[in-house]
């Protein structure tokens, strides 16, 4: 494989990446959202929770925790290429994710901070380091 096309499978990589975290990130607000209405609804902890919700925030829970390990699994596809830049949110990041794979009900603090590591990873150390060495192939794309 050629070195650009190198550079642009990598660019691809991280683009799918990037909208994985987004997804992870939406499906955060969704599974916030929906706790919240239960709790009103029924109480905390919540009682007497009708089949309908119960299936409701089984799917979403699901769903958050295939979106904690798609990213969690490309996120140590691309860490080796990584800088070592900041160790803490690497470790708050792993630490985050062994919780929240042993928990069924994800503890909402736990999530957050997963999601704002894994955020701040792909921010700080991706987006930045694939701008300064892509700064060739974005002119080349746009014509400058």
């Amino acid at each position: 494989m050629a070195a650009k096309e190198k550079e642009i499978a990598g660019a691809s990589y991280i683009i799918s990446f990037y909208k994985e975290i987004q997804q992870l990130t939406h499906n955060y607000g969704n599974y916030l959202n929906l706790m919240l209405e239960v709790e009103n609804k029924y109480g905390n902890p919540p009682k007497n929770i009708d089949d309908e919700v119960q299936n409701q925030i089984s799917y979403t829970i699901q769903t958050v925790r295939l979106s904690i390990h798609k990213s969690y699994v490309m996120y140590c596809s691309i860490q080796p290429t990584l800088e070592e830049k900041d160790n803490k949110k690497r470790t708050e990041l792993k630490e985050a994710y062994n919780q929240l794979k042993k928990d069924f009900v994800l503890n909402r603090e736990t999530l957050e901070n997963y999601v704002v590591s894994i955020n701040a990873i792909l921010v700080k150390d991706i987006i930045q380091n694939l701008l300064a060495s892509s700064q060739g192939l974005i002119n080349e794309v746009y014509g400058e």
